[in-house]
């Protein structure tokens, strides 16, 4: 638990001008979170990272889709020079290219900005706490990607799909996290522990190998 008198900081790092504004009345709604700065672009947060002086910031909320470049060259950096600090993505596309190789290089969550601040609000307080998160987005987009690798047989004409194969547990926990539910009610209505929710989610994003992007 968090002293009440102790303020853990938050890097954003968000090139909208308007989603920075929303996620950070949805970081101000957090007891003990700060913004402690805000960044538009890789450059800027590469210069922040490098010139950081002091305890490292609790939680950066990272944009991938920044004008200048990807926020994706940013994580390894940040793994680097701040190990502790925990790293969600928020994006607006659950696009698996990126979700995949966000969570790969150590982010600790995948939100898809859909304007449900306090479902952002929840999200932040989840990962800050050091749990891994999967939004009810990328759920779907998982469960789909699961249901591609099960239709192979019948798909053989058509181009290939990216699979996912999921267990059957994996494939329960991604259902309940689709529809809505928190980890903790996944975990009451699995009779399973939250922690086997989170390493579930993880797993079944991890044990997916993206096919290499077309060349034109």
């Amino acid at each position: 638990m968090t002293p009440l008198n102790h303020v853990e900081e938050v890097v954003l790092v968000e090139d909208d001008h308007q989603h920075a504004a929303w996620l950070r009345s949805c970081i101000e709604q957090q007891p003990g979170l700060s913004l402690a700065y805000w960044v538009v672009s890789v450059e800027a947060c590469l210069h922040l990272i490098q010139g950081w002086r002091g305890k490292p910031p609790a939680l950066v909320l990272l944009d991938l889709h920044l004008g200048n470049g990807s926020g994706l060259t940013l994580l390894p950096v940040a793994r680097e020079r701040w190990p502790d600090t925990h790293v969600m993505v928020v994006s607006q596309r659950s696009d698996e290219h990126n979700f995949v190789q966000a969570l790969r290089r150590g982010a600790r969550g995948y939100l898809v900005k859909d304007g449900d601040s306090d479902a952002v609000a929840a999200a932040i307080n989840a990962v800050r706490r050091g749990q891994f998160l999967v939004s009810p987005g990328v759920a779907r987009h998982l469960l789909a990607l699961g249901s591609a690798a099960s239709n192979d047989a019948a798909a053989a004409e058509a181009p290939p799909e990216p699979a996912l194969a999921l267990t059957d547990r994996e494939r329960q926990v991604l259902v309940c996290l689709a529809e809505g539910l928190s980890y903790g009610d996944t975990a009451r209505s699995m009779a399973i522990s939250q922690s086997t929710v989170q390493t579930t989610s993880a797993t079944s994003t991890a044990s997916w190998t993206p096919p290499p992007r077309s060349r034109r």
